[in-house]
């Protein structure tokens, strides 16, 4: 009997206990069910990817006759005019780990829908010429590849590719983009490249989708160049925490959505160039000029230029910032030339302001000698304020 008993107590509380403790249960069995899907769905990537990269190796065998490819290689050589239609769809380098350089010439790889490198410690050179990976929505992705120096990519190439990722590459210093290329992108994100020094981008790039376009972070860049028409429908161009940079130059037709462009703190700047119809969505040849005064001023969209002690030029081309309500140069002494081409911030204010409280309006450009504003340009101004004792208007 008391045996009987004893069982049932402890039957008893080990039902109590269950109790007590069944949510804790039920969640360590979900952590270890969740724990097993990761790792298998790891291991099943890890596989994939092997199993890309030694097709990538195969396919390469065939295409590149005479040229011995194997694990230890440290240069990869396409010449012009190869590995098209051989099946191709995919190339991952990732079992080439010791490659240095990169060089994929002309007409290359044209069915090609994905091109990774990733984890490529030793790759310190990616060269791509002109007229390679021509498919649709394909995927460009450089990550990982901790001693990459140098990117360019040649005219036409990549040019119907919806996606562009640069990333995790902290020896980068030139990124090199020709003309006509990544025309589907919808984001660039040039974040945190800390030695990167030259960004260029030719014309008609980046140049069918709406999209934000972002260069941020990035210590050592010093030129950032962009030809035209590209960025061309982009809605979002945001350029901060670049401290080295000294030549910002945006060619005709960029940027064409975009409602703000600050330049803050850049404390190297020395010259800003925005040619024709950039930063304004309206075509100029297709609207009357009284259809464009009433949709210039709709909405509040503004330039400002504030706290970069070096900037001696800026010049702004036809149409440019056509519907923009403010242009803001703020602590800017070293300024010489401001020039505006006609039709630019057609409803604009326009304020030059200083931090120089020797004046009396607190409002100085000491080195202003030339300040030239273009036909229709701030016609709809109801506020300008500007003052120095060296500026000659023209």
């Amino acid at each position: 009997m008391n045996r009987k008993k004893l069982t049932s107590s402890t039957e008893e509380d080990w039902e109590a206990w269950l109790v007590r403790r069944w949510k804790w249960l039920v969640l360590g069995l979900a952590v270890a069910v969740l724990v097993g899907i990761v790792s298998l769905v790891i291991v099943l990537n890890a596989k994939e990817r092997d199993t890309a990269a030694k097709e990538t190796i195969d396919k390469l065998k065939e295409c590149l006759n005479g040229t011995e490819i194997h694990e230890d290689m440290t240069e990869l050589v396409v010449p012009s005019n190869r590995c098209n239609n051989n099946s191709l769809d995919n190339i991952d380098l990732g079992r080439l780990k010791k490659l240095k350089t990169i060089e994929i010439e002309d007409n290359a790889f044209q069915d090609v829908i994905n091109m990774k490198l990733s984890g490529l410690a030793d790759l310190e050179r990616l060269i791509i010429g002109r007229n390679s990976f021509m498919k649709e929505n394909g995927m460009f992705v450089v990550e990982d590849c901790d001693s990459v120096k140098e990117i360019r990519i040649g005219d036409n190439s990549f040019k119907d590719y919806s996606g562009f990722e640069v990333k995790n590459v902290p020896s980068l210093e030139q990124l090199v983009i020709g003309n006509n290329c990544f025309g589907e992108v919808e984001d660039v994100s040039l974040n945190q490249l800390k030695k990167v020094e030259t960004v260029e981008v030719g014309e008609n790039s980046f140049g069918n989708r709406a999209g934000s376009f972002s260069l941020v972070d990035c210590d050592a860049v010093k030129v950032f160049r962009v030809g035209n028409n590209s960025f061309s429908n982009y809605y979002a161009c945001e350029i901060q925490n670049v401290p080295l940079l000294e030549l910002i130059e945006i060619g005709n037709g960029c940027f064409g959505n975009v409602p703000k462009l600050a330049l803050v703190s850049m404390s190297k700047l020395d010259r800003i160039l925005i040619g024709e119809d950039s930063f304004t969505r309206l075509d100029l040849e297709a609207f009357s000029f009284q259809l464009l005064v009433s949709v210039a001023s709709e909405g509040m969209s503004s330039f400002l230029v504030k706290d970069c002690p070096l900037v001696t030029e800026m010049r702004v081309g036809f149409g440019s910032f056509l519907g923009y309500e403010e242009c803001v140069i703020d602590n800017v002494p070293s300024l010489e030339v401001i020039e505006i081409g006609s039709s630019c911030f057609v409803s604009s204010s326009i304020k030059l302001i200083s931090t120089n409280h020797g004046c009396e309006s607190g409002i100085d450009l000491p080195v202003l000698t030339v300040l030239s504003f273009g036909s229709h340009s701030f016609m709809n101004c109801t506020h300008a304020l500007f003052e120095s004792g060296s500026m000659r208007l023209q």
